[in-house]
C-alpha cells in the first residue's frame, strides 16, 4: 500500500498467548486503508512464527525483527520510522481494538483537526469480562492539555490516542529504548510541543489485565526504570522553559508514592531492601522540592499538613511518614491547582 491513512505500530515480545487477537482486530478493521507494522522485540517464544505467518497473508503487515531487545520504546521507534500513514496509532501486543476503532478515530481526527486524538477504554481480564471503562470529552489546547497531563486528567499511555504523523517526527526519536515506563516522557514531549488534544467518550480499545503486565508486576528494574523516566521529564521540561512546574513536582511526588506503595505491597521484601535504602534519595528530593514551591506561594498547604516544611529534608522523618506525606502533598497541591 502506497498511502495508507493510518499506520499501526505494535511491539511485540513474547506475546504468543494474545498475538492473533490482537493482529486480527487489526485485519478486522472497517477502514481498509491502513498498514499494520509489527516490531518483533527478539522474542524467544512462538510469536516470530505467528508474525510471519499472518505477514504471509496480507500485504497490509510489515514486520520488523531485532536480534537483540530494545523494550516497547526501542521496537515502536523502529516502527515509527517505517511509517507512512498520515496518521499514527499504538496498539500493544496483548490488547486488542473494536473494528470500527481506526475508521472512526480517522474521521473524528479530520473534522477536528487536531493534533492528537484520545478515546476511551476498558480494562479486560483474561476471561474477556470488563473490569473498568474510562471514557472522557474534553478539548485542550496544548498549553491546557501539558498541564491536564501533569494533574493525571489525561492518561500517561500512548495507545490510547491517535496521532497526526507529523507531531510525532516533530519528537524524533520519541521513545526511550529498553525503559519500562517510556510513555510517560512520550506522552509529555507531545503535549508540549501539539497544537490541540481532544478527548472524545467512544470507546474502542481494549486492555488485557493479566499477571505479565507491567501493571500487575513490579522489581528493582521497574524502579530503576521510574528513576529514568522522572530524570528524563524533568529534563525535557527545563530545556523547553515550560510553565507549571509546581505541577510538575506533584506529579512526580504522585508516581514516587505510587512506586513505594507498589514496593509494600510485595511479599518478599528481602528482594526490595536495596530500594528502601535508597528511597530518600528518589522520593524526599521530589517531596522537598514541592515543599520549597509550596513553601514560597502558598503558606496555607503548610498550615493544612501541619508541620514545617523544613523537616522535609530529613531522612527519618521520611522513612516513618514518608508514603503519607507523599500522598499528602500531592492531593493537597493537586486541590489548590484545580480551583
Amino acid at each position: 500500500m502506497i498511502n495508507p491513512k493510518i499506520s499501526v505500530v505494535v511491539p511485540v515480545h513474547n506475546a504468543e498467548k494474545y498475538l492473533a487477537k490482537c493482529i486480527d482486530s487489526l485485519l478486522a478493521q472497517t477502514l481498509a486503508a491502513i498498514e499494520i507494522i509489527l516490531v518483533d522485540d527478539a522474542s524467544s517464544d512462538a510469536s516470530p512464527v505467528i508474525l510471519q505467518t499472518y505477514a504471509q497473508k496480507d500485504n497490509r503487515i510489515r514486520l520488523i525483527t531485532h536480534e537483540s531487545p530494545k523494550g516497547p520504546g526501542g521496537a515502536r521507534n523502529a516502527g515509527l520510522a517505517l511509517a507512512k500513514g498520515t496518521y499514527i496509532a499504538f496498539v500493544d501486543s496483548d490488547d486488542w481494538l473494536d473494528k470500527e476503532a481506526l475508521s472512526f478515530l480517522s474521521a473524528t481526527i479530520d473534522k477536528e483537526q487536531v493534533d492528537i486524538l484520545g478515546f476511551g477504554y476498558r480494562f479486560v481480564n483474561e476471561q474477556n469480562k470488563v473490569t473498568s471503562v474510562r471514557s472522557k470529552t474534553q478539548t485542550y489546547t496544548g498549553t491546557e492539555a501539558l498541564r491536564a497531563y501533569l494533574l493525571q486528567e489525561i492518561p500517561i499511555a500512548v495507545w490510547n490516542k491517535m496521532y497526526k504523523r507529523e507531531i510525532l517526527l516533530q519528537n524524533t526519536p520519541l521513545f526511550a529504548s529498553d525503559c519500562y515506563y517510556e510513555d510517560m516522557v512520550a506522552t509529555f514531549r507531545l503535549l508540549a510541543t501539539c497544537k490541540g488534544f481532544m478527548e472524545i467518550p467512544a470507546v474502542f480499545y481494549n486492555y488485557v489485565e493479566h499477571k505479565e503486565s507491567i501493571m500487575r508486576s513490579f522489581s528493582l528494574r521497574h524502579l530503576a526504570d521510574y528513576k529514568r523516566s522522572f530524570a528524563d521529564l524533568k529534563a525535557f521540561h527545563q530545556s523547553l522553559h515550560l510553565p507549571f512546574q509546581e505541577e510538575l513536582y506533584a506529579f512526580l511526588v504522585q508516581h514516587a508514592a505510587n512506586a513505594y506503595q507498589q514496593v509494600l505491597a510485595k511479599e518478599n521484601q528481602d528482594l526490595f531492601a536495596d530500594y528502601v535504602a535508597q528511597l530518600p534519595e528518589f522520593a524526599v528530593q521530589g517531596m522537598h522540592l514541592v515543599a520549597l514551591q509550596a513553601q514560597k506561594k502558598e503558606k496555607k498547604i503548610r498550615a493544612l499538613l501541619g508541620y514545617d516544611m523544613q523537616s522535609l529534608s530529613k531522612w527519618a522523618f521520611f522513612l516513618i511518614h514518608g508514603i503519607f506525606h507523599l500522598q499528602q502533598i500531592a492531593r493537597v497541591i493537586k486541590r489548590k491547582l484545580v480551583k
